[in-house]
C-alpha cells in the first residue's frame, strides 16, 4: 500500500505526500532489514520535506537515518542523527513521538552499548548550535546514499 501511495503521489508531483511515503516505507525497509535502501528513502523523504518547508517530519527521518547508521555498524553516526533529531526538535518546537518508537529505542540502546560515554555525548553533541538547514543537510549528506530512484 505505502509502494502504491509513494507511486500515485511521484505521478501527481506531489512532494509532501511523496516524503511522507518514502519516510514510511523507510521505515518498513529498516524494520525488514533493508537499512540500504531505507537510508535512501529517508535521505530523500527529508530533503522533500525541508524544500516544502514541513521541517517538523525531519525529525521521523533523522530517526530512521541512525536506525540505518546503528545497522551498518556506525555508531558515531547514529548518535550525531539522534542528537541531530534533538535539535531540531528543540529549535522547531514540535516534539512528534518516534515513529515507531520500540525500534528507536533499540537503536538507541545499541548506540549507548558500542560507544564510550564520552564518545556518545561528542557525537550527539556535534549538532547543536547549526540552523535547521545545516542540520537537515548534515544529516543527509554525511556518508549517506544519493536519493532513491522510483521502484526497487
Amino acid at each position: 500500500m505505502i509502494e502504491n501511495s509513494l507511486a500515485v503521489a511521484r505521478r501527481f508531483d506531489n512532494r509532501w505526500s511523496t516524503a511522507m511515503s518514502l519516510t514510511l516505507a523507510g521505515h518498513v525497509d529498516l524494520a525488514d532489514g533493508d537499512h540500504t535502501r531505507a537510508q535512501a528513502m529517508l535521505a530523500e523523504a527529508a530533503s522533500l520535506f525541508t524544500d516544502t518547508d514541513n521541517l517538523m517530519y525531519v525529525q521521523w527521518c533523522l530517526e530512521g537515518l541512525a536506525g540505518a547508521a546503528a545497522a551498518r555498524g556506525d555508531y558515531e553516526d547514529a548518535a550525531e542523527l539522534d542528537g541531530a533529531r534533538d535539535a531540531l526538535r528543540a529549535q522547531l518546537g514540535v516534539l512528534h513521538p518516534p515513529l515507531h518508537p520500540a525500534a528507536y529505542a533499540r537503536t538507541l540502546a545499541t548506540v549507548r552499548a558500542r560507544l564510550t560515554p564520552a564518545a556518545l555525548d561528542a557525537a550527539r553533541a556535534k549538532p547543536s548550535g547549526q540552523t535547521p538547514q545545516q542540520i537537515i543537510t548534515a544529516a543527509t549528506n554525511n556518508s549517506h546514499p544519493p536519493p532513491l530512484k522510483p521502484g526497487r
